[in-house]
């Protein structure tokens, strides 16, 4: 019985193995294998590359442009627009913005030579750019800064008159503090902290009549500068000025009165005031062009604040002038009948 099993799976599998041999001899002959082609490399490209931060508004000169940048060799597909690929067509030129390291440098990171960040493009035309040299007092202490509006005050002496303080001028535009200019030219900057700075020169745009009004407060009077808020500028203000007798007058003090004076108009008319000083009762008795002393008479408003004193004897009279010579005592006038 097993034997007969044995035969049966030898047959069995003889003739599994036949029928395979057949179907393999039957099946079509495999095409050629298609050869390994190899990728090919991408295109580069050369361009200029930052090898270190550099600051906005820095003029490339060659010495600047062999330190701080290079051309390196990247894959076309990743360079940028408008990308710089001759360093040497940067020199001479300048960084409008801030240069981080690495950056790829292009055209609109640069300006040509002939947009040089210089003062003169920064005064408004019509204007004139003008220095003044200032203080921490007569430039709020140091706080003008570039970009400001100021007013300027100052104080007039006229010969025989009393000194007056007037706003002369108003929204005068700031335009460098000190001896450095920043070139904004639309790029935004940081806002920096409130500082007071040492500030010795101001430049201000100004046009052709302020500009001699200004140069001639700095040649003949004193005068000071007055921040305002940059919401006030363009509203300016008329005064009157001030002296000292308008501001003593207007806060009341004794030394001032206000008397009216007789009204020769009408009932409709507004009378006239004058300032009249108090008598203090005081005499100067001259003689010739030369003073001889001072003494207060009696009976006056403020007598009673003195005491007359007795004539000075000088140490040397002109002949002409000792019968003038007069003493005074007790009840009788300081004032010579002559006099």
């Amino acid at each position: 019985m097993n034997r007969r099993a044995i035969v049966v799976a030898l047959l069995a599998s003889l003739a599994i193995s036949m029928l395979l041999w057949s179907k393999l001899q039957k099946a079509p002959p495999a095409g050629p294998v298609a050869p390994v082609v190899e990728r090919p490399a991408e295109v580069k490209k050369p361009v200029v590359v930052s090898k270190k931060a550099v600051a906005a508004r820095t003029r490339l000169e060659e010495a600047v442009i062999k330190d701080s940048f290079e051309v390196k060799e990247i894959i076309a597909s990743a360079v940028p627009d408008l990308a710089v690929t001759n360093i040497a067509s940067m020199t001479g030129r300048y960084t409008a913005i801030t240069i981080l390291k690495g950056d790829i440098m292009t055209e609109n990171r640069l300006m040509d030579a002939n947009q040089i960040p210089n003062l003169a493009r920064a005064v408004p035309p019509g204007k004139r750019a003008v220095s003044i040299a200032v203080s921490k007092v007569t430039s709020v202490g140091g706080f003008v800064q570039q970009g400001d509006y100021v007013d300027v005050i100052a104080t007039f002496k006229p010969r025989g008159s009393e000194p007056v303080t007037k706003i002369v001028l108003q929204d005068i535009q700031v335009l460098a503090v000190g001896g450095s200019y920043q070139f904004a030219g639309g790029i935004p900057t940081m806002t920096p902290a409130i500082s007071a700075a040492k500030v010795d020169l101001i430049t201000l745009a100004v046009t052709p009549e302020e500009l001699e009004k200004i140069i001639q407060l700095d040649d003949s009077t004193t005068f000071k500068f007055v921040l305002k808020n940059p919401n006030d500028k363009d509203k300016r203000v008329i005064t009157k000025g001030a002296t000292q007798r308008s501001v003593l007058e207007e806060i009341g003090h004794p030394d001032y009165v206000r008397v009216t004076a007789p009204s020769t108009t009408s009932d409709t008319e507004t009378p006239k005031v004058v300032i009249a000083p108090i008598d203090d009762g005081k005499v100067e008795i001259m003689y010739g062009a030369i003073k001889k002393r001072e003494v207060y008479k009696y009976g006056g408003p403020a007598a009673a604040k003195y005491q007359q004193l007795p004539d000075s004897i000088p140490a040397y009279m002109p002949p002409a002038m000792e019968s003038a010579e007069q003493t005074y005592s007790g009840e009788q006038s300081p004032v010579g009948s002559g006099e």
